[in-house]
């Protein structure tokens, strides 16, 4: 008896040690998938895990494929396989809101896949409508590897697009070695890790980063080793990113160790690490307090919104647009280190001012180590405390256009957060058409010079009066956005 319970605590501890994988056979189900359709609907974990396993096999790569998931599904039985390691996937995958629990993808020394995610690795593709739960778990304690991509969605991403998706992955690093001779660059985001001539919109991050870098003090640091960590994408090129939020728990990183005279450099934003010809626009970040400690010699960037920026007249579609950020910073850094900080972007490169528009970071914000230059901050006459406030939300200058009733805005930790919009939807002050309706306000009255059809909103977005005539009802004292066929505006009744 006894011998039977050893034995069965043994087969135990060696199925816990090597745990299972869902591209293992016997776990993985494609029976749902052929050839000649172009549409699939998937409603179990095993259908799910099929993907993995016929991409990765090189039996498909998904282009033209629409996968349609049914239910909620529940991974955590098994180590996710990312969908797309060698072969960019370049389908799309319609989530119908819902969620995906469970996921836990680990790196351990016998890996050799450097992209992590749900899905590895991203092209021509949409994703949409998905929220995500789980761990990425990743561990390097040898120098075997180079550049790594870690994305709760995707390692890298390529002329694809992420569309109303919910991240709650925590992401987890510990990459202890570097190989002398080589440089190597590691790119973490909420969502995408490295992104290319992509677009994200209605993303929101939810989940905490934990990041340990070359932290075996004996070990040395590679030529120029690079870290880029933005709570939404990594590193963003050709990017459009749009009301998109970055709100975890935490986002800690430390890095150690190295003995050589190369120093690190560190990037670190509440929406991206570092962008080149990229546009962020309506986004927010309210994580509390980003924390870093460095022991050793490093360059840090660290902005609200992007750690570096680079910017220029003539890009066509780049800047950053009415963000905001209450982020406080917690630099714990040595004395050898070059923090660069700012409460919007920490080291701003742009010949450009009209690529920095309206953008709003918390005027109590700090470092603990010196700074040898400051960033951008953009508007900084709000505390993050006075974010919470009406006030602050009538500074945005943008609100709904529509016609619809439903709330423009919602809180989250009792900061405004865009929400139930399209981008069809959304009037800007600085977009505002110059040939506006004339009109006069008295006594609590707007009076038209001609007969005009109007739409009157508050400040939260819900419509509170329309018509066509002369002039509107009467309001009471307070500040309005005013809407006709020729333009959108504040108003103010005193």
């Amino acid at each position: 008896m006894r011998l039977c319970l050893l034995t069965f605590i043994s087969i135990l501890l060696c199925s816990t040690l090597q745990a299972s994988k869902w591209t293992d056979y016997g776990n993985f189900d494609v029976s749902w998938y052929n050839t000649q359709d172009k549409e699939f609907s998937l409603y179990t974990e095993a259908e799910v895990a099929g993907i993995s396993y016929l991409i990765n096999e090189g039996y498909t790569d998904f282009s033209n494929i629409t996968i349609n998931l049914e239910n909620d599904i529940d991974l955590s039985s098994h180590i996710w396989i990312p969908i797309g390691i060698n072969t960019p996937f370049k389908g799309k995958f319609n989530g119908n809101s819902h969620k995906i629990k469970g996921i836990n993808i680990t790196r351990d020394n016998n890996s050799s896949n450097n992209f992590y995610g749900f899905f590895g690795r991203i092209q021509n593709t949409t994703i949409s409508n998905l929220t995500l739960y789980g761990l990425i778990d990743y561990f390097c304690g040898t120098e075997t590897d180079y550049n790594v991509f870690i994305g709760t969605f995707a390692g890298t991403s390529y002329n694809s697009s992420l569309l109303n998706c919910k991240n709650h992955v925590k992401i987890v690093l510990l990459r202890n070695y570097f190989h002398a001779a080589y440089s190597y660059t590691t790119y973490i985001g909420g969502f995408i890790g490295s992104s290319a001539y992509s677009h994200l919109y209605k993303c929101e991050n939810y989940s905490e980063f934990n990041i340990k870098y070359g932290t075996l003090w004996e070990k040395q640091f590679g030529n120029a080793s690079g870290l880029y960590i933005g709570g939404i994408v990594g590193s963003a090129e050709d990017t459009d990113i749009k009301h998109c939020l970055n709100s975890p728990t935490k986002l800690y990183v430390e890095t150690a160790g190295g003995t050589r005279t190369t120093a690190i450099g560190v990037s670190i934003g509440g929406i991206t690490g570092i962008i080149r010809n990229t546009l962020i626009k309506h986004c927010s970040n309210i994580i509390d307090v980003i924390s870093v400690s460095i022991a050793r010699q490093a360059s840090i960037s660290i902005g609200g919104i992007s750690g570096i920026a680079y910017i220029y007249h003539d890009d066509t579609n780049s800047g950053v647009i009415n963000c905001y950020s209450t982020t406080r910073f917690i630099d714990k850094g040595g004395a050898e280190n070059v923090t660069l900080y700012g409460g919007i972007i920490g080291s701003s490169h742009t010949n450009a001012s009209n690529k920095l528009i309206a953008n709003f970071s918390a005027s109590n914000l700090y470092t603990d180590a010196l700074a040898s230059k400051k960033g951008y901050d953009g508007d900084n006459n709000f505390s993050s405390s006075e974010m919470k406030t009406d006030l602050f939300l009538q500074s945005l200058n943008f609100y709904s256009s529509t016609r619809k009733e439903n709330c423009y805005w919602e809180k989250t930790q009792d900061y405004p957060v865009i929400k139930n919009s399209e981008e069809t939807s959304l009037i800007s002050i600085y977009q505002k058409d110059n040939n506006c309706d004339q009109f006069t306000i008295e006594n609590g009255l707007i009076i038209f010079d001609t007969a005009t059809s109007y739409n009157i909103f508050n400040m939260n977005g819900n419509l509170i009066q329309c018509g066509y005539g002369l002039q509107s009802k009467n309001l009471k004292k307070g500040i309005y956005i005013l809407s006709t066929a020729n333009s959108s505006t504040k108003i103010t009744i005193r």
